[in-house]
């Protein structure tokens, strides 16, 4: 018989009610959300996704020195109308990356909660670019880096979908444009694509932690 997840309720501490928003804090996380009746559980998956991500990455998984927004939208029109994304995008995240200071700042993640790739997708990728961000010191990883990345925390599937668009039209940039790519393309898949296929191919020949190591 599957086993029940438990609700670790040390890690919450409900904040306050806004209107139609609630919040809730977790370890490293201060989690916004509308009507979601398993928040609880998806608090557990993202503190979840946090340390394992930062195990893989770093070999560690301290807290981090500021807690992370997560604001979660119950449908895409209230996720494009808050956020002025367009109601296809499943989430997005930024942050202020204070080189000067070496030191990340203002976290947040905008995730879907109608998004059937929320949790399996697009919350690992936006995580681990917060992840990468922390490790860059004064200067930022390279775009296609942190790109390839993030799109290797996806499940399996969703990322054949990135690579199968690319190996199947041949439109992949050279690779020394695509090393000096700075801004997203106008059409980001084939550099998804291609940033995670030679990622990849790099972190087979020793681990993720050496390659983040190089890239830096």
């Amino acid at each position: 018989a599957a086993q029940q997840r438990t609700v670790r309720p040390a890690m919450f501490k409900a904040l306050a009610q806004e209107g139609e928003w609630m919040r809730i804090r977790t370890t490293n996380f201060i989690i916004h959300f509308q009507y979601c009746p398993e928040i609880e559980h998806i608090g557990n998956s993202i503190e979840d996704v946090r340390i394992a991500l930062q195990k893989t990455l770093l070999g560690e998984a301290a807290d981090w020195p500021n807690p992370c927004n997560v604001y979660i939208y119950s449908t895409a029109e209230k996720y494009a109308q808050a956020t002025r994304m367009p109601p296809t995008a499943p989430g997005h995240s930024d942050m202020d990356l204070q080189l000067w200071r070496g030191v990340v700042e203002n976290r947040k993640i905008y995730l879907r909660q109608d998004h059937p790739w929320t949790q399996t997708a697009i919350l690992p990728h936006e995580m681990i670019h917060k992840i990468i961000a922390a490790t860059c010191g004064k200067k930022p990883i390279t775009r296609w880096a942190d790109e390839g990345l993030a799109v290797l925390t996806e499940k399996e599937k969703r990322i054949q979908l990135h690579t199968n668009a690319f190996t199947s039209q041949s439109q992949g940039e050279p690779l020394l444009r695509l090393f000096a790519t700075q801004e997203y393309p106008t059409d980001p898949k084939f550099f998804y694509a291609q940033s995670a296929s030679f990622t990849r191919f790099l972190i087979g020949l020793k681990d993720p932690k050496t390659f983040l190591a190089f890239v830096n």
